[in-house]
């Protein structure tokens, strides 16, 4: 079984490269959450800061009201928008269907 290091950066991974494929450049990777990371990335046409969520074969837990506060604050202070993204994997690290996104409004 990997570990939750693994499960998280394999999912930040799966992440940064969705964001790259859409056109988006990769300014900051924090990996300092164990399967919980923030990705900061832009666009010609704007900002984003990711909260990526990572699991093993069962959808990863919401953020908590507290998290989303912090996400968004933190968006805000660097001129950004806050997006929630989960990442279902199997025990190999493969992802499972498709990057669940959610903008946190």
């Amino acid at each position: 079984m990997p570990t939750p290091h693994e499960i998280g950066k394999a999912g930040e991974g799966y992440t940064v490269e969705f964001f790259k494929g859409k056109g988006f450049t990769i300014d900051k990777w924090d990996t300092h959450t164990l399967g919980s990371a923030n990705i900061e990335a832009h666009s010609k046409e704007s900002k984003i800061l990711v909260q990526v969520i990572s699991a093993i074969t069962d959808e990863p837990s919401d953020l908590s009201a507290k998290d989303q506060r912090n996400v968004k604050a933190r968006a805000k202070r660097i001129g950004a928008i806050a997006w929630e993204a989960k990442v279902i994997l199997n025990t190999n690290l493969d992802i499972i269907g498709d990057i669940r996104l959610r903008e946190l409004k």
